[in-house]
């Protein structure tokens, strides 16, 4: 019987989950074909086209993705406001990536479906994300191009070899309106944003201008930053904010060495990495330590080597400057490795978008890391879609980082036109990168700092000359303007150092095609010779197209942007950057560690120090690269000082931060411009608006900001004062007080209560304050705490007020005074505190019965229907029930069992009684005959035999069915023997029952706890 209950109720429990609803209706039928919206690259053109790939080249790594229902997606937007709402219940309420499938994901039977048909084409599936809205696989260029109705072929693009779909994917109509895109199909990768990347280690394009000469001196160490940031005050706290248990993860496409990594710690005096494992070349192949965790991507292969033109110069500085950042916390580098073929062709891997996937979307548990950091990009017209992985990031709590880009306001036009000096103008047209234009995204642009600010031609008092623990000069903030590079880099050849070549002729030796730069060189001629340098920034305008290519919309404006007002700037649409640090190579530049030439060469550029990696190897990079590993480490130690469990797409923060002015958490960056030289009317196929102009300059300019938040197309909000921003943003709304409890001390089993006041202060603003009954903390066992109301207007300039009242149970010991801390649930960084005091209570109760004495025959049953009648409270006429719940028990004089009496009590059998009317029921055991046990024996067996009968039929063969029959014919058999045996005398025993006579009952009732009430009544049971 246990079994059969145990199985409804499994069946039951099973069905009450709130089932998603299949999406697909029947099976995925390959011959109704639909177009899949922005699956063609704009580069995949006929005048690019190298003709079809071997049908058998191997795609290694493909993954769709699945947008939610149109329904799921409104209940989604609701949500990610919520969580970002202070006045919401789902304010910071995170989900799980299996909570966000049950909510927002395919139903299993639809992801049992699309995986069923990939199969059923030949592709072999890698993984699942745990939000059932994506799947990854693999498989041949014939099998893509039959699945999809595609061929893919190969193309030559600006010198570089791609392979693409040559015409737009085609994907069965059941999945029109689910599949959002498929990734994997092109090898137009997503571009690193860091500048600029050559043999050697050396990171500007020429190295004899920025060299051991030092004509400019000054790099950026970690101890700059934390200067020039105001990190140093947090370093310093008694409690150290410096990233210690948090986890910060790097998005990568390449294996790393180790050295490189403890070579930078060891140079600016940070913790080492250790508890890892390396191969003989050193490079990482496991390691999950205090500081640094590798996760390979699920289903990725590494190949245990990094490759001439692979990234392992941009995965060196996302991890080295995120943790110099976020010193103590453990970066964890997420690598989906691509291999390269000797020529610098794409071979196979699945790149950084599967290493973000894996980030928030892992098969399996928790995101890999509240704080994500990703430096790679591509304009909007050249992206696919990840909007339902960067909303499931932000729906898990994830702050998603990205880089702007490094090609102002031109990022489609990544490479020349042309492949060597003089470059032409730029032909991609106005566009910002993408994920950074997402408004699940914080993007983050770049700025420099002047020539004068970095000590040229004399020395600035921005700057030092003896390095502090951690490698710093700087001595204080220094202004920033917006990181031009083009233009800074002419206005230094208006007076250059003697003797450098740069500005003449590109360095030595000259540059073939070198535009002189002269004392009026501008940033158009420097374009011309060394192409953009220049952070990225605008507005959306191209996330969505036509079936031809041509951009039709951006994002639309996000809540957090809406009141801003930037002249000059389009209406409606999502601006990019939200935040802008350091990002130029030159001026002043960020020190790292890599190697020299891998992996022919895999000696670090620090491996004989620091000094060494500047002066002799030139280990200076920059870009939004940059940027944004620095800025994500600044997210992870808000993290940590904000004491949550992430934050989730921060914008709405940040932005309400900036309309506070007086905070000084932002350095409003308006100096500067990202304008480009570009080819009046291209491209020719975009709309008037997002092609060049007839000037042949487009970009915006910083000095065009919103008058409140100093907001700009450039540089965003500006830079960040960290410890002004994070004390900002750990401020009160407003202030709390509490009058004193009343009464005070209180009786254990009463109540108390405490009016709260919510007045404002200097900054308040208007908001729904809530409480629950968690924003009490520090109450003794047995006290609870509830608000009337729980959900307080204020309106921000008159007071408002809620009464909370703590309860406590009748059974708890004394206790106090004790400090209660109250929180609204909205607004951790406000508090008040109550003194509570608990005295021994003075509520009691009795037991009273019926009756004092009862009488029945043997065998019979008394019942006693007991009153529970409380003082000061602790019973409630109104619905007869108790304070607090009560146990029964019986004893009994003589011993109730010994005497076969049984006490029933009801209800509840009482356990956790809280009625005021108890029935007692006292049962006797008549005078029984008990069978022989070998009878029931008989009875067991002949209950047994039709059974047998039963399966002799079931069963299959003639033969099997004899053999069992005659098992069946020997059981019978024996059954008949043991029913002979045993005697007749012995077949009953005989049980007098209850013995008559008189016992006295004790019913007992008690409440528990740690300063128990009790009570107890006694009977008189005559049993005759």
């Amino acid at each position: 019987m246990r079994s059969w209950k145990f199985l409804v109720f499994f069946l039951t429990s099973t069905l009450s989950f709130a089932a998603q609803a299949d999406r697909i209706s029947g099976t995925i039928d390959s011959g109704r074909m639909s177009p899949l919206a922005k699956s063609l690259h704009p580069d995949a053109q006929p005048e690019h086209d190298l003709g079809p790939v071997d049908p058998s080249v191997k795609l290694t790594y493909m993954t769709m993705l699945m947008d939610p229902s149109p329904s799921q997606q409104k209940t989604l937007d609701q949500l990610l406001a919520q969580q970002q709402d202070r006045s919401s219940p789902n304010y910071h309420k995170w989900l799980t990536p299996q909570q966000f499938a049950d909510r927002f994901g395919l139903s299993q039977n639809d992801m049992n479906k699309v995986t069923a048909w990939l199969k059923s084409n030949g592709f072999q599936i890698l993984s699942v994300g745990g939000g059932r809205n994506s799947v990854s696989f693999s498989g041949t260029a014939a099998q893509a191009q039959r699945t999809f109705g595609s061929e893919i072929h190969n193309y030559k693009v600006s010198g570089e070899e791609h392979f693409a779909n040559s015409t737009p994917l085609m994907i069965p109509t059941a999945l029109k309106g689910i599949v959002s895109s498929v990734i994997g199909l092109h090898s137009f990768l997503p571009r690193p944003s860091s500048k600029n990347r050559g043999s050697g280690g050396r990171q500007n394009s020429h190295p004899n201008y920025y060299d051991g000469n030092l004509a400019f001196k000054n790099f950026l160490a970690p101890g700059d930053i934390a200067t020039i940031y105001d990190i140093n005050p947090l370093y310093a706290a008694p409690t150290p904010i410096d990233g210690t248990g948090q986890k910060l993860a790097i998005v990568g496409q390449t294996d790393i060495y180790l050295a490189d990594l403890n070579d930078f710690r060891s140079g600016f005096n940070l913790n080492p990495i250790t508890g890892c494992t390396t191969n003989a070349s050193g490079i990482v192949t496991a390691c999950n330590s205090t500081y640094f965790q590798y996760v390979l991507a699920p289903g990725s292969t590494d190949p245990g080597t990094t490759y001439a033109c692979g990234d392992v110069g941009e995965a060196d500085l996302d991890i080295e400057w995120s943790g110099a950042v976020a010193r103590n916390a453990q970066i964890v580098f997420v690598n989906a490795p691509i291999v390269w073929d000797s020529s610098c062709n794409f071979v196979s891997g699945g790149g950084v978008d599967a290493s973000l996937s894996a980030v928030i979307n892992p098969p399996s548990g928790p995101p890999l890391a509240p704080v994500v950091s990703m430096s790679y990009g591509a304009c909007e017209a050249q992206s696919g879609s990840l909007e339902t992985l960067l909303q499931q990031g932000s729906a898990e709590g994830v702050t998603i980082v990205n880089s702007s880009g490094d090609l102002g306001a031109a990022s489609c036009d990544f490479s020349p036109p042309n492949a060597s000096q003089p470059f032409k103008p730029a032909v991609g047209g106005l566009a910002v990168s993408y994920p950074a234009s997402s408004p699940s995204v914080t993007g983050v642009g770049g700025t420099s700092i002047s020539l004068a600010n970095d000590s040229y031609p004399n020395p600035s008092a921005f700057w030092g000359t003896s390095p502090d623990a951690n490698g710093g000069t700087a001595a204080s903030y220094i202004p920033e303007l917006v990181w031009n590079d083009d233009e800074g880099l002419a206005q230094y050849c208006h007076a250059p150092v003697s003797g450098d070549t740069f500005c003449s002729q590109g360095g030595s030796p000259a540059t073939q095609g070198w535009v002189p730069l002269n004392t009026s060189a501008t940033g158009a001629q420097v374009q011309e010779d060394i192409w953009i340098s220049i952070s990225g920034g605008g507005a959306s305008n191209c996330f969505t197209q036509s079936v031809t290519g041509a951009c039709t919309a951006g994002f639309a404006q996000p809540a957090f942007q809406n009141k801003l007002v930037v002249p000059g700037a389009p209406a409606n649409v999502r601006y990019v950057p939200d935040v802008s640090l350091f990002a130029s190579p030159n001026f002043p530049g960020y020190i790292f560690c890599t190697p020299l030439n891998p992996p022919a060469t895999t000696t670090s550029t620090c491996a004989t120090g620091i000094f060494n990696a500047v002066d002799a190897n030139g280990s200076i990079v920059g870009g939004t690269s940059a940027s944004a590993p620095v800025f994500a480490g600044i997210v992870a130690l808000l993290n940590q000082y904000l004491g949550g469990n992430g934050l989730g797409n921060i914008n709405p923060m940040l932005y309400t931060q900036a309309a506070k002015p007086s905070s000084g958490a932002f350095h409003p960056v308006t100096g500067g411009d990202n304008n480009v030289t570009c080819q009046p009317n291209t491209p020719s196929i975009q709309p008037t608006a997002l092609q060049c102009p007839a000037g042949g300059v487009m970009g915006y300019s910083a000095s065009n900001f919103d008058a409140t938040t100093h907001y700009n197309l450039v540089t965003g909000l500006g830079s960040v004062d960290v410890s002004a921003l994070f004390t900002a943003l750990a401020a009160p709304d407003f202030q709390l007080s509490a009058s004193a409890l009343n009464p005070s001390p209180v009786s254990a089993g009463q109540s108390t209560s405490s009016t709260l006041t919510i007045s404002p202060i200097t900054g308040s603003t208007g908001m729904v304050v809530n409480f629950s009954p968690t924003s009490c903390s520090g109450l003794p066992a047995g006290a609870t705490c509830s608000f009337n109301p729980q959900s307080v207007t204020f309106d921000g300039t008159n007071n408002a007020t809620t009464v909370v009242t703590i309860s406590t149970a009748a059974n708890m010991a004394p206790s106090g005074p004790t400090t209660i801390t109250i929180t609204p649930t909205n607004s951790a960084q406000t508090s008040t505190t109550v003194s509570l005091t608990v005295t021994a209570t003075n509520q009691t109760f009795t037991l009273t019965p019926n009756a004092s004495t009862y009488s029945v025959a043997v065998g019979g049953t008394a019942t006693v229907n007991v009153t529970v009648v409380g003082t000061n409270g602790f019973t409630n006429s109104s619905n007869n029930t108790t304070a607090l719940p009560l146990t029964y028990t019986c004893t009994g004089v003589p011993v109730l069992p010994t005497a076969e009496i049984a006490c029933q009590i009801s209800p509840s059998n009482g356990q956790n009684v809280s009625a005021t009317a108890v029935a007692v029921s006292l049962v006797t055991t008549p005078k029984t005959a008990l069978l022989n046990p070998l009878h029931r024996s008989r009875f067991f067996y002949a209950l047994l035999l039709p059974g047998l009968f039963g399966v002799v039929f079931a069963t299959g063969s003639r033969r099997r069915n004899m053999r069992l029959l005659g098992l069946i014919v020997i059981l019978g058999c024996s059954t008949l023997l043991l029913g002979s045996c045993g005697g007749g005398n012995s077949s009953v025993q005989k049980n007098p029952g209850t013995p008559p006579g008189a016992y006295a009952v004790t019913i007992n009732a008690t409440t528990g706890g740690a300063n128990p009430l009790t009570s107890s009544l006694t009977v008189t049971l005559n049993v005759q």
